[in-house]
């Protein structure tokens, strides 16, 4: 759907999920404001803390580099090991960034995902993973996936809301996610800890610090946006 005053835009392509390899698509409902979920995404430091199973790879602190873009920002964050992860954000709501892979053969996936606001309480996840996999390793990963995909999805929202009670600890709930999948893992610790900061959540006790580069960018773009919205100003074309 166009929802804009002029001619519909050019449909985006987006070519980090060009090639031959898998397409995978991931949809999940989140029970807090979608803006805590816009808040994690150029949150580099989060991973060290929050991530420590799915993403091993990089759980060395980083230094997070953030600035502004023409499509929005975008943080690049080396680490001690030498390793650099990048993540664009895609102004208002689109993260491009690389995640770790579900499976034993994939190191790392491209991923696109769209934050979809339903009302102030909640919000939709719309996700599209690249795997670059090819010719027989492609076979056996796709096999593999089918096998996963017969099982039925684990209670991420029953397990977070239990953890948020105080019911179970993370570590507890974790005990209820086979290991089919390792997202489940990443899904249920940002469920905890999204939700848990409120269902809107109050921004005005933080003091945000150095670690904090790509949040603070990331709200000064959408503060500029709001600012334009109060004084009938065009938003920004961002390409």
């Amino acid at each position: 759907a166009w929802l804009g005053d002029d001619e519909p835009a050019e449909f985006p392509l987006y070519p980090a999920l060009d090639g031959d390899g898998v397409i995978e698509t991931i949809v999940y409902m989140r029970r807090c404001n979608y803006f805590n979920n816009i808040d994690n995404q150029l949150d580099e430091a989060h991973v060290t803390f929050v991530h420590q199973d799915a993403f091993y790879r990089v759980t060395d602190l980083p230094l997070i580099e953030a600035r502004a873009t023409e499509y929005g920002a975008m943080t690049s964050c080396p680490r001690p090991s030498g390793s650099v992860r990048v993540t664009h954000f895609l102004m208002p709501n689109i993260t491009q960034l690389k995640s770790p892979g579900a499976d034993r053969e994939i190191d790392w996936t491209e991923y696109m995902v769209w934050r979809v606001p339903i009302d102030d309480h909640s919000h939709y996840t719309f996700g599209i993973n690249y795997i670059n996999v090819l010719g027989d390793a492609k076979a056996r990963y796709l096999a593999r996936r089918d096998a996963v995909k017969e099982a039925p999805p684990p209670p991420i929202e029953e397990l977070g809301e239990r953890i948020i009670r105080g019911e179970l600890t993370i570590e507890d709930a974790k005990k209820n996610l086979d290991e089919r999948d390792v997202l489940y893992h990443v899904y249920l610790e940002d469920y905890a800890v999204q939700v848990s900061q409120g269902v809107v959540a109050d921004r005005s006790e933080e003091t945000l610090g150095r670690s904090d580069n790509g949040v603070i960018l990331l709200r000064e773009l959408w503060n500029e946006e709001l600012r334009r919205l109060a004084h009938g100003e065009p938003p920004t074309k961002w390409t």
